[in-house]
């Protein structure tokens, strides 16, 4: 399917999306199709494959292939697939480089990494229960947190993946929240403790910090 809207590593030219009283008009073929994007980038992030090509300074494919252990052709089309959406560059000579948000955001290297959540949470968990979606509507009924984390290794990965992206927002609330005349701080509902370690680290001298994990207030 990639091939009918990706052209050698390029986009493909955007269809004309005509104004309907005032508003844009859905594209519906976008949205359909939406899901590929998605699994390319979890594809990506499962692989290793954006820190494989920032670690590379000449990455092109046949080195991957050796790398990642991948089937050329495969291979091929998730680059290829990755480039069309903004997450690759692709040079004349074959060489893929990184975009500036996924060098940002997606290499487990860089301090803004938060490639965890999008892995574990969207990918592994959220993305395989949305697809359910229309037999809830339905039915009403639906699966709860609760009954969710019953299994430890669903609440160990959820927990993982929601520290790697609470971190960002815990250092955002930081910058915002001068602490600096407080000597305890209570983190309620902590769950990983992202904001009770970004905040110590910060007041390290001063501020006393108790996390709990409680459920109810």
């Amino acid at each position: 399917m990639f091939s009918k809207i990706i052209r050698n590593g390029v986009r493909a030219a955007p269809r004309q999306v005509r104004q309907c009283s005032g508003r844009k008009e859905v594209d519906i073929d976008a949205i359909a199709y939406g899901y590929m994007a998605s699994q390319g980038l979890f594809a990506g992030l499962e692989l290793g494959l954006f820190d494989v090509i920032q670690k590379s300074e000449n990455a092109r494919i046949a080195d991957m292939q050796k790398t990642l252990n991948i089937a050329e052709p495969r291979l091929q089309t998730l680059l290829t697939a990755l480039t069309a959406h903004g997450m690759l560059d692709r040079s004349s000579e074959g060489v893929y480089t990184l975009t500036p948000p996924v060098e940002r955001y997606l290499v487990e290297g860089s301090r803004h990494y938060y490639g965890d959540y999008i892995k574990y949470q969207i990918g592994r968990q959220f993305y395989k229960r949305l697809t359910d979606l229309g037999k809830i509507m339905t039915s009403g009924e639906a699966p709860t947190y609760s009954s969710w984390f019953e299994d430890p290794a669903e609440a160990r990965m959820y927990t993982m993946a929601q520290h790697n992206g609470s971190l960002a927002t815990a250092k955002m609330l930081s910058k915002k929240l001068d602490l600096s005349n407080v000597g305890k701080f209570l983190d309620v509902g902590g769950g990983s403790g992202a904001f009770s370690i970004v905040m110590a680290r910060k007041y390290v001298v001063q501020l006393h910090v108790q996390s709990t994990a409680a459920t109810r207030i």
